[in-house]
């Protein structure tokens, strides 16, 4: 039985809908079930957003929530963290609905066990410290950024080997090899750490690997050698944030995540390792950041869908909501969230296939940027069109917000990840989602010009480059300011193509033409919006004629009048349920305030 438009709902709808069921698909793929037994245990926890507590209070929720839903799971976290659809959905609704949880969630699963997952060894010590991250009894961390930067290969942590000791000694050498800010600072809470650091290994600097720690416990507190101190809050997302400054911290040798690829002989005598460059040692030991950044990717886009989904829910219900201004950002919003969320789903398929291992990490320099950029973008559109409803951290918007801004910084910064994708130039047009469609639209083909025009100049400037002296003698065109500009530049472009390709898929695989229509529009927003905002660099390249610009104009508007008449569809398929204590999302807004404020029927009587 197929419904009528007037009965599907942008909160909680559950019919049977035939362009909500296709729309749907094309978010969520064959995991529909995983994501609502996801969903279901997530608002179990009931996290709501609290008032009144101070910020050290806040952040000590996490832990708690950490706990409670790997009980609820049933699973021990390091099967959560191997099941890469299962980790996904748990990560996704924790955005949506415990947003505490997220503060932890990938430090915990893709960094810390990760980590032990990927260069362990099935030392005792490492088993021992997988069983207490698999209850949460500890929170895992990632203690990998510094004062004076993350710097990859060049961070200045160093870890000494000392055969007498069988094991390491982690110390700080320097202020800006202090780590800040890993989420160490509550003294209440068992952390185990995974440090990364320089190994000297006799007196040589054999690069940056990983160092296991159980750094606080119950029974010792915080281990000997290393100072913690508590470093400043930050507004939302509460973390006990700290820096740590090493002197002596011990390290067993079981302790050393360096898998079979990188090994010390059992009479400690000499270091073995099988990637000869230094520094690939580095970007090897760290990869399990690439994990952390596809979840923070998607639990971000799954918040924007809920952010979409609120605001189109409450508009219905407000005089304004009606508003030709306001309609225009809002289904400019959906659109690229629709499409950045098609797209997090089919990289999430990517990344199970053992065929693409050995280039996700590029994909992800590209993914990660592009998302979450979508999805603070989004969230802080549609709160500040919810007006004063979307200041209230009753309706998540603030949380969301926080949280989208935090994971455009965790596991890899924005513009760090842009400029080492830009690094790559043709190789980023290689970058091609399974089942692209063989002819494209004129408006994808600009966007794939501009992306190879960037990586063109790149290229031919990547002789410079090796020259030495490529920041002084590279000539950037249109507003960049140097070549790293041009990188992030090209990056984006490469994002917004992979963004709008997705959707394209999802209109072509769609087995509901009014679903296949409404995300070809998505795509067209998408791709039209980019164009618009870039006219100036098309009419620089003589890319763009006055009829080209009137074209996309009236295309893009075309295709925000499509998802206008279909906001409802588009925002059931989100499938997002009414959230606790959040007016935005209940079928009658006033009637949620009166609830929450504990107004009888008899307090509004006619006079």
């Amino acid at each position: 039985m197929t419904t009528t438009l007037d009965q599907i709902s942008p909160i909680g709808y559950q019919g049977d809908d035939p362009t909500v069921a296709a729309l749907r698909d094309s978010i969520y793929g064959p995991y529909l079930a995983t994501h609502r037994k996801a969903r279901e245990l997530i608002m179990r926890l009931g996290d709501v957003p609290p008032d009144h507590l101070t910020y050290a209070m806040e952040a000590g929720i996490a832990p708690d929530l950490l706990r409670a839903v790997l009980g609820e799971i049933g699973l021990p976290a390091h099967e959560i963290t191997a099941d890469i659809h299962l980790r996904g959905a748990f990560g996704d609704w924790a955005a949506v609905a415990a947003p505490h949880l997220l503060t932890v969630w990938t430090g915990h699963f893709d960094l810390a066990i990760g980590a032990i997952l990927t260069h362990g060894t099935g030392a005792p010590y490492q088993q021992n410290c997988l069983t207490e991250l698999d209850t949460g009894a500890a929170v895992g961390v990632l203690a990998l950024t510094e004062l004076g930067g993350t710097n990859g290969a060049d961070q200045q942590m160093e870890a000494r080997w000392d055969p007498d000791a069988d094991g390491f000694w982690l110390s700080n050498p320097t202020i800006g090899s202090v780590k800040g800010p890993p989420n160490i600072a509550d003294p209440t809470v068992p952390k185990i750490v995974v440090f990364s650091a320089r190994l000297i290994f006799e007196g040589r600097d054999e690069g940056v690997f990983l160092f296991l720690s159980r750094l606080r416990t119950l029974d010792e507190g915080l281990a000997d050698g290393v100072e913690v101190g508590e470093m400043s809050s930050k507004l939302g997302a509460a973390m006990d944030h700290a820096w740590a400054r090493a002197d002596r911290l011990f390290v067993p040798r079981a302790g050393f995540l360096g898998g079979q690829w990188a090994t010390i002989t059992d009479d400690g005598a000499e270091f073995r390792c099988d990637e000869p460059d230094i520094r690939q040692r580095c970007h090897r030991s760290i990869s399990p950041l690439i994990g952390g950044r596809l979840d923070l990717s998607t639990a971000n886009i799954s918040a924007a869908r809920a952010g979409v989904a609120g605001l189109i829910n409450y508009s219905k219900q407000r005089p304004h909501g009606h508003s030709d201004v306001l309609q225009r950002d809002l289904v400019t919003s959906a659109a690229h969230v629709y499409a950045g969320s098609v797209l997090g789903r089919m990289i999430r398929d990517l990344s199970v296939d053992p065929a693409q291992q050995a280039r996700l990490p590029l994909w992800m320099t590209v993914v990660k940027p592009v998302l979450t950029t979508i999805a603070e973008k989004a969230l802080r559109t549609c709160s500040a069109r919810a007006g004063a409803q979307g200041q209230l951290r009753c309706n998540y918007y603030p949380d969301w917000i926080a949280g989208a801004r935090g994971s455009k910084t965790a596991e890899g910064d924005t513009q760090v990840l842009e400029k080492a994708a830009g690094r790559t130039h043709h190789a980023l047009s290689t970058l091609k989602l399974p089942g692209a469609p063989t002819v494209s639209s004129w408006w994808l083909d600009m966007i794939i010009t501009r992306e190879h025009t960037l990586a063109l100049d790149l290229y031919i400037a990547s002789g410079i480059e090796h020259s030495g002296s490529y920041d002084e003698e590279y000539e950037p065109k249109g507003t960049a300011l140097g070549i790293d500009s041009t990188r992030a530049d090209l990056a984006r472009t490469t994002g917004v193509r992979l963004v709008v390709t997705a959707a394209l898929i999802a209109g072509d695989q769609a087995t509901d033409p009014a679903a296949a229509t409404i995300a070809r529009a998505c795509a067209a927003v998408v791709a039209l919006t980019y164009l618009d905002r870039h006219s100036g660099w098309y009419n620089a390249h003589s890319q763009q004629s006055p009829d080209l610009a009137e074209e996309i104009h009236d295309e893009l508007r075309r295709n925000r009048v499509i998802i206008v008449a279909n906001q409802t569809v588009l925002a059931a398929a989100f499938d997002i349920p009414e959230l606790s204590g959040a007016p935005m999302f209940a079928p009658d807004y006033l009637q949620a305030w009166s609830h929450l404020a504990e107004w009888g029927e008899h307090t509004f009587t006619a006079q």
